[in-house]
């Protein structure tokens, strides 16, 4: 599992920071959400590290499912729920982390007014869902601190 440190290590070097100096001026707080790019990138490195994890070690039912709710999700991996419903997509990773597990449960995530594959549909959730399932994922990316 990642820490707090090791989730903040993968942020720092995920981000380009110009350390402050004399040539430097400081012009506020960076937040990831609001730069698609670098979030994603991110993300997908948290996500390849999670898939790792669950596919090397040997994890009982509530550890796997811990570790999935760590894992967070992508903006592609979120894109692509919206392409298709049928059984296979059920073996994504995102299904699994979202916990969705029918063809109707995905039926209704994606047939969700509030959802489509847009940007700002994809942060929204990743807030909410983060606030719930993966606090320490939530404080890092909205800044809030415990």
């Amino acid at each position: 599992m990642l820490t707090r440190d090791e989730i903040e290590h993968l942020i720092y070097d995920t981000v380009d920071i110009v350390p402050q100096g004399e040539d430097s001026v400081f012009l506020g707080v960076f937040s990831l959400v609001d730069n698609p790019a670098t979030l994603d990138l991110l993300l997908v490195k948290m996500t390849t590290y999670y898939d790792r994890l669950l596919e090397i070690l040997p994890l009982s039912v509530s550890e796997r499912i811990k570790l999935q709710m760590q894992r967070c999700f992508s903006y592609e991996e979120y894109k692509a729920l919206f392409t298709s419903v049928q059984e296979k997509d059920l073996n994504r990773a995102i299904c699994k982390t979202l916990l969705i597990t029918t063809k109707t449960e995905l039926q209704l995530f994606i047939n969700n007014p509030s959802r489509d594959d847009s940007y700002k549909a994809f942060v929204a959730l990743l807030e909410r869902w983060s606030k719930v399932h993966n606090p320490l994922m939530h404080s890092l990316l909205y800044g809030i601190h415990d």
